[in-house]
């Protein structure tokens, strides 16, 4: 017993840094190669929309056709709300038509971890392809007189919001069972979003919390649009991101990490016990 004690302490000494992440945080340990995974699947479609959205924004404000604000309007935001959509049809109604997702379930690993990569690559394609979008916009634009600290502004808060948008489709998607239905929920969810993002814009003044169309619009993922037409007007929009911005990672960036985690360890454990017993 007493060597034994020694070996145990120096265990817990050389768990390293990640012991010391709580429990709830800690990603699965099979969550890199489903990552690779996603990657081998989905890399072509990744690498075309980042090209398409990256040429069009740099070309626009190079050849100034259209106003800077405007280009990255309606690349960056309304081109990114439909390029997340798009990109959130795949992943699991076609895993199903193709009969993959039987495969992925007999996998050693809970069915939450598979969504939990899913998400997860979905989130960082998202957020990926406009960040390369917004920076090919700013170099396209260096040397000219427009707006380059608006643009790489709004394309830090477009990643953000639709990094959470991306959640919310998802979200919508996990129970069809092909394309055809995951683009059909896609659409139904997307008209619901701007309905939704309305009355978040008309409720962005003032203190959310007095009414309930306040506290709900303060929840949409892509609020932070709201905000970029202030960009440069610190003054007028500065509470909207103390306030707003927390409410969006909570719910949208850091809510789905917790959940999917938590039921991922818990099923984990439970089929542990299983074998424990058997």
């Amino acid at each position: 017993m007493s060597d034994q004690a020694p070996q145990q302490s120096k265990g817990r000494r050389g768990e390293g840094p990640s012991s010391r992440v709580p429990h709830w945080l800690r990603l699965p340990p099979l969550l890199l190669p489903l990552l690779r995974s996603q990657w081998q699947q989905q890399r072509w479609q990744v690498v075309l929309c980042a090209v398409v959205m990256s040429v069009l924004l740099a070309a626009t404000v190079r050849a100034q056709l259209i106003s800077t604000r405007e280009a990255g309007t309606l690349i960056l935001w309304i081109g990114g709300f439909v390029l997340t959509g798009f990109l959130a049809i795949g992943p699991i109604g076609s895993e199903r038509a193709n009969g993959t997702w039987r495969h992925l379930r007999a996998l050693p690993v809970p069915g939450a971890s598979v969504i939990l990569a899913k998400w997860l690559f979905g989130v960082l394609s998202v957020v990926g392809i406009v960040l390369l979008a917004t920076l090919a916009g700013w170099l396209a634009g260096r040397g000219l007189f427009v707006p380059t600290q608006w643009l790489l502004a709004s394309g830090l808060m477009a990643a953000f919001g639709l990094g959470g948008w991306y959640t919310v489709v998802l979200l919508a998607t996990l129970r069809s069972r092909n394309e055809y239905e995951a683009a059909m929920m896609v659409l139904s969810v997307s008209i619901i979003g701007a309905l939704w993002f309305l009355v978040a814009a008309m409720q962005s003044e003032g203190d959310p919390l007095l009414s309930i169309p306040g506290m709900v619009g303060s929840a949409h993922p892509m609020l932070c649009w709201v905000f970029a037409g202030h960009v440069g007007g610190w003054h007028e929009g500065g509470n909207f991101l103390v306030e707003r911005i927390p409410i969006s990672a909570i719910l949208w960036w850091l809510g789905p990490v917790v959940v999917l985690n938590w039921i991922s360890r818990r099923r984990m454990r439970a089929s542990r016990m299983l074998e424990a017993l058997s």
